[in-house]
C-alpha cells in the first residue's frame, strides 16, 4: 500500500505546478478522470505473473478505450487538475481510500472463500463486490 500511496503522489508532483487556468476543451470530467486515475494506480501495482503475456501499456490502452479517452486527454486533464495542488491532494486523498477499502474488501473475501489464484477469479470477485454495493 505504501507503494501504491508513493505512485500516487508521484503522479501528483512529477509534472509540477501551474497557475490554474481555464479549463481545456479537452477536458474529461472529474470523475471520470478520479476512475482512470484509480484504474492506472492499480495497474502500476500488479504482479508481472497478474500480468501474464499482456504489459502495462497494453491495459492502460484498455483502459483508454474503456472511458473513451485518449491518453492525450487523460494528460491535458492530469495537468489541469493537478494545477489546484489542494485540490488535487484531496482527489488523490478519496482515491487512496477508495482503493484501501476495495483491497480490504477482497482480503475479507479471499479469507471467506479461499484464496484467489488467477485473474479470473480476482475479477469475478472485484464485480462481485461492485455488485453488492
Amino acid at each position: 500500500m505504501k507503494k501504491l500511496l508513493f505512485v500516487l503522489i508521484l503522479l501528483i508532483v512529477l509534472p509540477g505546478c501551474s497557475s490554474e487556468s481555464n479549463p481545456p476543451d479537452e477536458l474529461i470530467d472529474e470523475q471520470t478522470y478520479e476512475q482512470i486515475f484509480m484504474e492506472f494506480a492499480i495497474i502500476n501495482q500488479l504482479d508481472k505473473r497478474i500480468l501474464e503475456d499482456r504489459s502495462q501499456e497494453e491495459l492502460r490502452q484498455l483502459v483508454y478505450e474503456h472511458y473513451d479517452v485518449t491518453e492525450e486527454e487523460f494528460r491535458i486533464s492530469h495537468e489541469y487538475y493537478e494545477q489546484n495542488v489542494e485540490e488535487q491532494l484531496e482527489r488523490v486523498r478519496d482515491m487512496s481510500d477508495i482503493l484501501r477499502e476495495e483491497r480490504d474488501s477482497l482480503v475479507v473475501i479471499e479469507r471467506k472463500y479461499g484464496r484467489v489464484t488467477t485473474p479470473e477469479q480476482a475479477d469475478s470477485l472485484r464485480q462481485a463486490l461492485r455488485n453488492s454495493e
